[in-house]
């Protein structure tokens, strides 16, 4: 590229983060690249094309990091071991705790830093500071997910496990097997309204009694249809429990029992929902005619389950 005139350069650098040889002391094309936002990609965000005079320039690096954590391995020397542009890096973009030199990761300051900025940097505080309830606390309030990497004993802190999982309800996951059985805490990850239905499998790291805890599955089924099947099989028997999770999600009823399955009001609710719930209805009514009616007009592809003779009447259609 190093033919092509500085315009077209400084484009591409902004669109692809990429800096051709002949322009890498070039403080303009050099900033547009590292401007670019590709967080996923761990190759360095553009300043790793930087030269290093450019490596040193705090603007440049500060704007690096903030759009990509692992552009922070490519400071130079100096900038990586100076506390103050650590600490603003990782106030910036706390998952570039990742890449500062490993006297930063036990630094309590630096550390409290990079958790409250983003909860995910709590994976690379050393081991003391991950038992440090603090410095926990302030990483799953930014981020409830946070709590797989707090010490065990403070995934057994009642007041860390209920603000992660006010934040995130499938933080449930990492909580103590004891407080997985704790109603509050539990009815709190299914019902946080800061946690998204389309997210909401709270209920499958529940424990076994409180999956058998009506009030908690029906709030659970109510979010998100699909919870039914991690329901006790008592409830997945419960017609009011399934007719809520049909309701949400027709295709839940594949998760209800069979003796439920045979109830036509909840097959012609899951149908409406979604016409190709009929495949779990029970076999009586999946020849029914009003069934497969509602069935076919919420989806035409729902005739492959309908026998031979009713498929070939067009009334159906």
């Amino acid at each position: 590229m190093s033919t092509d005139s500085r315009e077209e350069v400084l484009k591409y650098a902004a669109q692809s983060s990429y800096v051709p040889k002949h322009y890498q002391n070039d403080r303009e094309i050099v900033l547009a690249a590292v401007k670019r936002n590709d967080s996923l990609n761990l190759s360095g965000g553009g300043l790793q094309y930087a030269s290093k005079e450019l490596q040193n320039d705090k603007e440049i690096v500060m704007t690096a990091v903030k759009s990509n954590a692992s552009a922070f391995k490519y400071a130079s020397k100096y900038l990586r071991e100076n506390r103050e542009i650590v600490t603003a890096a990782v106030r910036l973009n706390g998952k570039s705790l990742e890449f500062v030199p490993r006297q930063f990761q036990i630094d309590r300051e630096v550390v409290m830093a990079a958790v409250t900025s983003t909860g995910w940097a709590l994976k690379f505080a050393s081991k003391d500071l991950q038992i440090d309830r603090d410095i926990v606390m302030a990483a799953v309030t930014s981020d409830g997910y946070a709590l797989q990497f707090a010490s065990i004993d403070l995934q057994n802190d009642r007041k860390i496990v209920m603000t992660a999982v006010t934040h995130a309800g499938n933080a449930l996951q990492y909580a103590s097997e004891n407080l997985r059985n704790d109603r509050k805490v539990v009815l709190t990850a299914i019902t946080s309204e800061e946690n998204t239905c389309e997210w909401a499998w709270a209920l499958r790291f529940a424990s076994k009694d409180l999956r058998n805890d009506r009030d908690i599955v029906m709030a659970a089924v109510t979010c998100k249809g699909d919870n039914l099947q991690y329901a006790s099989k008592e409830l997945r028997n419960d017609r009011e429990v399934v007719m809520t999770a049909v309701i949400s999600k027709g295709s839940a009823l594949q998760f209800a029992s069979d003796e439920v399955r045979k109830d036509r009001e909840v097959v012609m609710t899951a149908v409406i929902s979604d016409g190709l719930a009929l495949q779990f209805a029970s076999t009586h009514l999946r020849n029914d005619r009003d069934i497969i009616i509602r069935a076919v007009r919420s989806n035409y592809n729902v005739l492959q389950f309908v026998s031979d003779d009713l498929r070939a009447d067009e009334n159906l259609c």
